[in-house]
């Protein structure tokens, strides 16, 4: 890959730095925040700048922030620095191929839907891939102690014994840890992606790449797959079944992210402040919290499953 003039190089060393320093205020911040926000700044990076040499730019930052990790600079163990950056990389690694997949779509002017999907099934690979070669060689032992104490206060403080966690349940839990940070991140990307155009239209940046989710579609085939997932995750036994379970919650991401587009739109009917329609949703979540989110998800498949089969048979 060669960078053709000086002011390609500039914008090369300055996007770099950008994401190194954004990226190492975010961890210094707060670790625990660092997952849910690092996608932001490359997200920016990458609606306004080619695909050239934004790819650069990260493999520039991520040599930068592994340099970073193994010197202390963000004083924590090695270890715990090395998985920050091996989320970092990872990260990277699917943005870009985020914008990859948008940048192909727009050349061939295909709709943003299919990004969408593709990405989603780029995730769902590369968490059955963690599964495999890390998650599963691991030892539980600390956060398995560690779920076991939250689930005995939890048992303490209720008003009712209906409440048993036993050693099973916890293991079960912990394996599903992983399909729950990918919808954790899937749900941020798309935050992200919405803040980060704010930023750049708000900073007249000419944004290189747009998403266009005004008529997001979910195929039929993708439905059937999802619950083809479900009843193999009933039916089958010990490491596989978690591995269906993981991904049935990773490909049911997508009803989330259009139950919060019929959400989100719900509001728009209203003259309302933008501020305002953001704050009135952080209080939704704020008290209602799982109850919100599952009512997103079923108003999202039921939205998908009227779209597929409803609309059919009412024509017959």
């Amino acid at each position: 890959m060669v960078l053709g003039n000086r002011n390609s190089i500039s914008i090369l060393i300055y996007s770099s730095l950008f994401l190194l320093t954004l990226e190492s205020i975010i961890l210094k911040i707060s670790p625990q925040l660092f997952p849910v926000f690092n996608s932001l700044p490359i997200i920016f990076i990458g609606q306004i700048l080619k695909i050239e040499v934004f790819l650069s730019s990260l493999i520039i930052s991520n040599f930068l922030f592994l340099i970073l990790c193994l010197s202390n600079f963000f004083e924590l163990e090695k270890n715990i620095s090395l998985n920050f950056f091996y989320n970092y990389t990872i990260v990277s690694v699917l943005v870009f191929f985020f914008f990859a997949l948008l940048k192909s779509s727009l050349e061939k002017k295909k709709s943003s839907d299919k990004v969408i999907i593709a990405f989603i099934l780029a995730v769902l690979f590369t968490v059955n891939g963690l599964i495999f070669f890390y998650f599963s060689k691991i030892d539980y032992s600390n956060l398995k102690l560690y779920f076991s104490n939250i689930a005995q206060n939890i048992t303490e403080n209720s008003d009712t014994s209906t409440i048993e966690f036993n050693d099973e349940s916890i293991e079960n839990m912990i394996k599903i840890i992983p399909s729950i940070n990918a919808l954790v991140f899937l749900t941020t990307f798309i935050v992200n992606f919405q803040i980060a155009s704010f930023f750049s239209k708000k900073l007249n940046f000419e944004k290189k790449y747009k998403l266009f989710l005004d008529d997001f579609y979910v195929p039929r085939w993708y439905f059937f797959v999802f619950f083809l997932v479900i009843i193999l995750s009933f039916y089958s036994n010990n490491d596989f079944k978690f591995y269906f379970i993981n991904s049935s919650i990773v490909l049911g991401s997508v009803f989330f992210f259009q139950g919060s587009r019929i959400f989100s739109s719900s509001f728009e009917k209203f003259n309302i402040n933008i501020y305002l329609k953001i704050l009135i949703i952080f209080l939704l979540f704020i008290f209602l919290g799982y109850v919100l989110i599952l009512i997103i998800f079923f108003l999202g498949f039921y939205n998908t499953f009227k779209k597929l089969f409803l609309r059919n048979i009412k024509k017959v």
